[in-house]
């Protein structure tokens, strides 16, 4: 199966848009290791390992959701 999709990077919508498609995988692989790895006993400790986890895929939520 083959898809093309078409964005126009000068809208801000359609940059979110196309940014949430090229990071859908590395979104997935960053709910998998959180959901595999053991994060911590404090809200901070789990706070910490979830930002490490989406530092290590190189997610920016404010790139993702405004």
């Amino acid at each position: 199966m083959t898809a093309t999709l078409t964005f126009d990077l000068n809208d801000h919508d359609e940059r979110q848009a196309h940014m949430r498609c090229v990071k859908a995988t590395d979104l997935a692989l960053v709910i998998w290791s959180i959901k595999n790895q053991n994060l911590g006993n404090t809200r901070k400790q789990i706070l910490q390992s979830i930002e490490r986890i989406m530092d290590e895929y190189n997610i920016n939520l404010d790139d993702l959701v405004s």
